[in-house]
């Protein structure tokens, strides 16, 4: 896979020869106007498997656009597709700005079919659903990163995940195709 250019491959850290310590808690002025430090590995893993699940996300909407024939289902998937190209992008422009080699999307997966194997419905649940595990897991990385760019740029893509979420959603229940969860009973 790796020959062939299909395999992506994490960014790596030289091996660590002892163990650091922190020596004084950075107040948050000096974090707010001082210099960007290099990223810790929590922080490198965090943006590239933000950037692998944007790949697959990739993947499945190119796959979803041309088999949905409905226009307001189809404008939602390629709003979504922009969002994960915008993500990609932006991370990986951190990752190379570490010196690290960036995340490439693998597009190939997808057949030239236009014959949806699935109802409109089923699509658009799917990626409602995704959206939902994308925007837990920017917020986890919001909470493993100690770089203030970082935390900016995760934040301000939490804010695009909600309304494009916020978008699925309204079209779900607009169309009759949001079920109502099962809910406990008043005993009164």
């Amino acid at each position: 896979m790796l020959e062939k250019g299909v395999y992506d491959r994490p960014p790596k850290i030289p091996y660590p020869d002892h163990v650091g310590f922190v020596k004084e808690n950075p107040s948050l002025i000096g974090q707010l106007l001082g210099e960007n430090r290099p990223l810790n590995v929590l922080e490198l893993s965090e943006l590239f498997f933000i950037i692998e699940r944007n790949c697959i996300g990739l993947v499945l909407l190119k796959g979803f656009l041309q088999v949905v024939k409905d226009r307001e289902v189809s404008d939602y998937f390629r709003k979504g597709k922009k969002l994960s190209e915008k993500q990609i992008t932006a991370f990986n422009k951190i990752i190379m700005e570490d010196d690290a080699f960036p995340t490439y999307p693998v597009t190939m997966e997808v057949t030239n079919s236009t014959e949806s194997p699935f109802s409109d419905k089923l699509l658009v649940f799917f990626i409602t659903s995704s959206n939902a595990v994308g925007l837990s897991t920017m917020c986890h990385a919001i909470t493993m990163s100690t770089r203030k760019d970082l935390g900016v740029q995760f934040a301000m893509f939490v804010t695009e995940i909600l309304k494009f979420g916020s978008t699925g959603l309204d079209l779900l229940v607009r169309r009759g195709w949001m079920e109502e969860p099962p809910q406990k009973k008043n005993n009164r």
